[in-house]
C-alpha cells in the first residue's frame, strides 16, 4: 500500500527507468488532442480524403486534414475535436466538409444531416470557429451548445441551448442567434428567419453522448499506468481520458491505483494488484466483473428508474440498490463491506437478499450463506478513498456557473447531474441538477442549476428507461476491426 507515486507522469518515469520525484497530488497526465481529431466514432464513417479517391473507414484518433469529406451512414455517430474543451459531433446521414482546422481559422461545411457544436472553452482571441451551410456561415461568438440541421437544400435548423453565433448571410447582412431560441434559416436576402422558444430545460439535443462517452472512462490514476487489454488483444499501458468498453479488462500494477466514472456521481476506485472486466456499459446495464484485488464504490447520487448497476464475483451478482459506499474484496474469501447505502445479493439459488448499511459480509461461493459482521477497521485504501473523495468536491467548487451549467444538454435531468472537466483540476468532477448532495464521506457538491421534475413538465412512471445508443455502440465497437486496433488513442484534454 506504502509508496504509491502520485502522478501518472511519475509513472511513466518508471517505465523509462528514471528515478521519479516525489510531487504532489494532481490527477493522471492529459494528452492534447489537435483540432480536426477524431474522438469518437459509432459505425463506419467513410472518408474522402482530400475529397477524391476511393472512400475509406475513420477510426478513432485519425487526423482530418483540410479537403477531406466525412460521411456518415445510418445510426454512425462521429465527434471532432475542435479547440480544447471544444467538438463537433455529427449525426448519421450527414456530410461535412474539413476547409480548416488551425485554431485561429476553424472551418468546417456541412451539406447535409445534422451536427452539434458543443464548446466549453472558447477563447476568442485564441480560437475562432465558422460553420457553412447551404444558409450561409454560422460563427461561433462564445461558449455554448448549438444544434444545425440541413432541412432542405436551402434552408436550415439552428437550436441555441446555450452561448451566441452570428448567422452571416450571403447578401454580407448579419444576425445574432441568442440563447433559448430556435431559428429556421433560408438563404434568400428577403428571408426572415422563423423563431421558436426553447423549453427551459429542452432535451431536443443530438444524442446523450455524455452517456455513451463517459461511462467506464479512466478519470485518473496513482503510480504506475494501468494495463488494459480488449479484445484479447495484448495488454497495454493507459493514460487519463481512456474510455473501457464492454469485453475489455483492466489491471492496476503492484504500485499504482485507479479511478474510473460510472453514472454520474458514482466513481469506481481499483486498489494495488486488482483485475476487473467491463460487461455492459449503459446506464441502464451496466455491470462489471471483479476478477482480483479490490475495489471501492462511491455514489453521491443514483437514479434507480434510470440507472442499474451490478458487481459480477465469484460468489454471485450483486446489484447496487442506493446510493452509498461500498467495498468489495477478494481474500480471496469475498468480503463485502456497505459502509452506507444497500447491496442486493443473488447466489445460485437465484434469490436476491439484501445487504444493509453498517455491516461486514463475507461469502465463499454463490452457494454459500452469508456471514455479516462488523465493518473492517479502515486503512490506508479507505483514508485514500476519501482524500480521493474530498479533492473531487474541491475541484466542483473551483467550477464557475457556466461550466456547470454546460453539463445538461448531453446528461439530462434524469441523471440527477453530469460530469464536468475541471480545468484546474484536470480531472471529471460531478455536478448535480436538481440538489446539493453530500458524497458518502461528508462531502458536498456544489450546484448552479437547480431543477425540479414540475419545471420539466414530466409524469414519471418509475421504470427503468434505456441508454440510448450505448448497448449498440458496444455491439457496433466490438465489431469494428479498426476500432480495436486503434483503442485507447481517443483522450479528454483541458
Amino acid at each position: 500500500m506504502k509508496g504509491i507515486i502520485a502522478t501518472s507522469a511519475a509513472g511513466f518515469l518508471l517505465l523509462a527507468g528514471a528515478s521519479p520525484a516525489p510531487g504532489k497530488d494532481p490527477a493522471a497526465h492529459v494528452s492534447h488532442l489537435q483540432a480536426g481529431t477524431v474522438r469518437y466514432a459509432q459505425g463506419k464513417q467513410l472518408l474522402l480524403a482530400g475529397g477524391q479517391g476511393a472512400p475509406a473507414e475513420i477510426s478513432i484518433g485519425h487526423r482530418l486534414q483540410p479537403g477531406d469529406i466525412v460521411r456518415t451512414g445510418r445510426g454512425d455517430r462521429l465527434e471532432i475535436m475542435l479547440h480544447p474543451g471544444g467538438f463537433l459531433r455529427l449525426a448519421d446521414q450527414a456530410r461535412l466538409e474539413v476547409l480548416d482546422t488551425a485554431y485561429r481559422k476553424m472551418h468546417f461545411r456541412v451539406w447535409e444531416g445534422t451536427v452539434v457544436v458543443d464548446s466549453r472553452r472558447f477563447k476568442s482571441r485564441r480560437h475562432a470557429f465558422k460553420l457553412s451551410t447551404p444558409a450561409g456561415v454560422l460563427e461561433l461568438l462564445k461558449d455554448g451548445f448549438y444544434r444545425i440541421e440541413v432541412k432542405e437544400p436551402s434552408a436550415l435548423e439552428a437550436a441555441v441551448h446555450s452561448g451566441k453565433m452570428n448567422w452571416l448571410k450571403e447578401d454580407g447582412q448579419s444576425l445574432n442567434l441568442t440563447p433559448g431560441k430556435r431559428y429556421v434559416l433560408g438563404n434568400a436576402a428577403d428571408d426572415t428567419p422563423a423563431v421558436a422558444e426553447l423549453g427551459r430545460h429542452s432535451r431536443d439535443h443530438l444524442d446523450p453522448w455524455g452517456q455513451v462517452r463517459s461511462a467506464f472512462l479512466l478519470n485518473s490514476f496513482w503510480g504506475r499506468p494501468p494495463q488494459y487489454s480488449f479484445a484479447g488483444s495484448n495488454r497495454w499501458l493507459l493514460t487519463a481520458g481512456h474510455k473501457l468498453n464492454a469485453g475489455g479488462e483492466l489491471k492496476t500494477l503492484e504500485n499504482g491505483r485507479a479511478e474510473l466514472l460510472l453514472n454520474p456521481g458514482s466513481y469506481l476506485r481499483l486498489a494495488e494488484s486488482s483485475l476487473v472486466r467491463f460487461i455492459r456499459t449503459g446506464y441502464a446495464t451496466m455491470k462489471f466483473e471483479i476478477l482480483g484485488g479490490e475495489i471501492i464504490l462511491e455514489s453521491a447520487a443514483f437514479n434507480p428508474t434510470i440507472h442499474s448497476l451490478s458487481i459480477s464475483t465469484p460468489a454471485g451478482d450483486f446489484q447496487v440498490a442506493a446510493k452509498g459506499l461500498y467495498r468489495l474484496s477478494l481474500e480471496p474469501r469475498l468480503r463485502v463491506s456497505v459502509y452506507k447505502g444497500a447491496l442486493e445479493w443473488m447466489g445460485n439459488n437465484r434469490n436476491w437478499r439484501r445487504l444493509e448499511a453498517g455491516k461486514s459480509y463475507q461469502l465463499e461461493a454463490a452457494t454459500s450463506r452469508l456471514h455479516s459482521g462488523r465493518l473492517r477497521k479502515k486503512d490506508d485504501l479507505n483514508q485514500w478513498s476519501k482524500k480521493r473523495a474530498q479533492q473531487l468536491a474541491k475541484s466542483n467548487a473551483l467550477l464557475s456557473a457556466r461550466l456547470r451549467r454546460s453539463a445538461y444538454p448531453s446528461f439530462g435531468y434524469q441523471n440527477r447531474g453530469g460530469w464536468v472537466l475541471g480545468s484546474r483540476s484536470q480531472w471529471f468532477t460531478f455536478v448535480p441538477f436538481d440538489s446539493k448532495p453530500k458524497s458518502p464521506y461528508g462531502f458536498r457538491y456544489g450546484n448552479a442549476l437547480w431543477i425540479k421534475s414540475r419545471d420539466l413538465g414530466e409524469n414519471r412512471n418509475g421504470r427503468r428507461q434505456e441508454s440510448v445508443g450505448q448497448d449498440q455502440h458496444d455491439r457496433a465497437l466490438q465489431d469494428n476491426a479498426a476500432n480495436r486496433a486503434q483503442m485507447g488513442i481517443g483522450r479528454w484534454n483541458n
